[in-house]
Formats: structure tokens, sequence, C-alpha cells
């Protein structure tokens, strides 16, 4: 296996978006951009953040879905994972970092990877900026320890580690509060899934194609 990372391919996050706002620019006429030029910007939508806090301890629960390079368009499904992790309060921009995170897949909850533990991702030097407020911004990724892939490989006892790049979860409805109280959130767009190969080194393998969660549902009890 080459021990260089492949080169990553970027997707648009937003490309319909993209083009009604390239065709509204086009229709203003130029002396109301001339006068828009000098006025300032809105400020970022703010959330109401508990006092005195600096972090919140929350719960999740979700699955998560993968495609694999080799195995065509199929999706596979890690079954229900469930844990908790520690979440920043926002930033003046509005999202959130997440500080530290387990998850477990519930047992009996079916899966194509066996047990699979999730965790925060390494550090590879990579970043996301994302100035949507009631994001979750997950700075370093995830690592999926699983014990199989569906490909037939299986790991023998020692987990096998996959990344992936770092991304954000968007909230279903916009965020009001923090911390988030059985707010749902989802991966917007698919994300690359590498193989640990050996002490800092990967290989693509597939995509993170989604992760919907559910936070601090039991806090809405």
């Amino acid at each position: 296996m080459p021990n260089a990372r492949p080169v990553r391919s970027f997707r648009l996050r937003h490309p319909e978006r993209l083009r009604r706002l390239a065709a509204a620019a086009a229709a203003v006429p130029v002396a109301a951009l001339i006068g828009a030029a000098g006025a300032s910007a809105a400020p970022p939508q703010q959330l109401d953040v508990v006092p005195d806090l600096d972090a919140a301890r929350i719960d999740l629960s979700g699955r998560a879905s993968i495609s694999l390079l080799d195995t065509g368009d199929e999706l596979y499904g890690t079954g229900k994972l469930k844990g908790d992790a520690e979440l920043a309060v926002p930033d003046p921009e509005g999202y959130s970092g997440i500080q530290d995170l387990f998850l477990h897949r519930k047992q009996g909850s079916g899966g194509d990877f066996g047990d699979v533990d999730v965790m925060i991702g390494p550090d590879r030097g990579e970043s996301l900026h994302c100035d949507d407020p009631g994001i979750i911004d997950f700075a370093t990724g995830l690592a999926f320890d699983v014990r199989k892939l569906p490909r037939g490989f299986e790991s023998g006892g020692d987990p096998i580690t996959l990344v992936t790049d770092p991304f954000v979860l968007e909230p279903a409805v916009p965020a009001e509060g923090f911390p988030p109280v059985n707010q749902k959130y989802a991966l917007e767009d698919s994300v690359a899934l590498y193989q640990e190969t050996g002490p800092g080194r990967y290989e693509q393998i597939g995509l993170l194609e989604g992760f919907d969660v559910i936070v601090n549902q039991s806090a809405a009890r």
C-alpha cells in the first residue's frame, strides 16, 4: 500500500444555492451594489447560552452509513450508535466544536461492521471553517474502530481503524439555544474515509455518506 495519501477531491456544499446566488447577483443594478458596499454585514445569529458555561456534556444517538470504493454504490450501516460527547460553547460565529466523544454500537442493533467504537479522529493538520450558527464542528473528523469490513475481511480481534476528513453536522431545524435539546443533526455532504495502514499513514477506502444523530434527547424527557 502507498504511504502517501491520495489527492482529495472537494465537492461544493451548496451547488444549487451558488447558482441561484450568481443569477441574483447578475440582476442587481450596479448602483445598488455600490450603495451596499458601504453597509456593514449583519452579525451572525447568536444562540442563547446557559450563563457561565464553558462546555456541555451531551448524549448522542444515531447511525452512520458508509460506502466502500471496491463495492460500488452499495451503502453499509454501523447499526445504532449511542454514547456521549463534550460540546464547546458556540464561538462568536455560532458554531460549537466537539472536544470529546465516545459512541458504541448498541448490542442487537445490527450493522455491517461488527462491534463499532467511535471517537474523535486524529489531528492530521486539516480543518474546516463554517460560520453557520448551530453547526457542530468535527475539526479532526471521526475515528471508527470496527471489527470487520463488509467486503469480507475480519480483523481477527484487533480493531480496524477508519478515519474521516474534518466535517460539520448541520441542525435539521435552526438551533436556538445551547446546549441543544432533542436536536437532530445530519451530515450534508459525503466525507472521505481512510483506513489506517500504519502510524500516520492512511489510504482512502470509501466515503462516510451519512451521519445522523439526535443530541440530548434525554434532556427533553
